[in-house]
């Protein structure tokens, strides 16, 4: 039954937004994902080493943290997009805006410009309509992790919910292709429950630590516990800031603990000025991930 479900979509008119496949025999302005893949990357990869180069990362986890920040900094989904002539990263660079396969050709090149392989192409079908669309993935640590235009990177059961909580989309099945400088092949296909939504132990303590370390570490302030409970003995004001990142449970992973607590922490920064000591305290409610920040002056 999947079989004949696979083929029907293989000779679906793949439209708008994400993707349209066809062949195409050489490196031409092209609506085929896979062959944007095949061609464009070889054809700009210096140009992609080039930025790649400006975007920081001293390992993996970070230097796919950086590209995903840099993309939600610098570029914007096209909502208006007319074409559904992919763009070359050349092309996506300049524009500065672009659809999911503009962004997913963009995001391999960096990756493989910045010599991370294997680099994976994840087509999504949905249950509600034939529009499919497009992502690039990496497998960290035995996981496998979606890499969608922004932060944070998504194993793929997190994915999976956001999209039925945020856009009532439900993913039916998701055809996997590993991509190599000049070549694309298939894989696999997954189904629902190949990715079972799995929901992560958090250490709020280890977490809180963590926190407070380097919270410490960016604004040399130091840290007073009692500051939870008290104003302590020669400071004259209190205040207390609460944070609450929905779904964090969901979405956090602890292969990117140093990133989430760095993001966290700068997340915080933007609106702390002029405080001396500090104290954080971390917990759970429900999935949500509850940060208070205490300051005195």
């Amino acid at each position: 039954m999947r079989r004949l479900l696979v083929l029907a979509i293989a000779l679906m008119v793949l439209i708008a937004g994400c993707i349209s496949r066809h062949e195409e025999s050489s490196c031409t302005p092209t609506n085929d994902i896979i062959q944007a893949l095949k061609c464009y990357i070889p054809e700009e990869i210096y140009l992609l080493r080039e930025e790649a180069s400006k975007i920081p990362g001293d390992n993996l986890e970070w230097k796919v943290w950086n590209i995903l920040k840099w993309e939600d900094e610098n570029l914007n989904y096209d909502e208006t997009k007319e074409s559904d002539i992919i763009l070359k990263p050349s092309e996506f660079l300049m524009k500065r805006k672009g659809i999911c396969t503009d962004y997913a050709v963009l995001t391999a090149g960096l990756l493989l410009a910045s010599n991370i392989t294997p680099v994976y192409l994840m087509i999504f079908h949905f249950a509600e309509n034939p529009t499919l669309h497009a992502a690039i993935a990496l497998n960290i640590s035995g996981k496998l992790f979606i890499l969608d235009q922004k932060l944070p990177p998504k194993r793929v059961d997190s994915y999976w919910f956001e999209l039925a909580k945020k856009e009532g989309k439900i993913i039916t099945f998701i055809e996997v292709y590993k991509v190599e400088l000049g070549n694309v092949s298939k894989l696999k296909i997954l189904i629902p429950t190949d990715f079972r939504l799995n929901k992560t132990d958090i250490d709020p303590e280890k977490f809180n630590k963590m926190l407070i370390y380097e919270f410490r570490r960016r604004t040399g302030l130091l840290p007073r516990r009692e500051l939870e409970i008290m104003l302590p003995t020669g400071f004259t004001e209190r205040k207390i800031m609460v944070f609450e990142f929905e779904d964090f449970r969901i979405l956090y992973d602890s292969v990117f603990m140093q990133q989430y607590v760095s993001f966290i922490v700068e997340y915080m920064l933007r609106r702390v000025n002029g405080y001396k000591v500090f104290w954080i305290s971390t917990s759970l409610k429900g999935d949500n991930l509850v940060v208070k920040l205490f300051l005195a002056k």
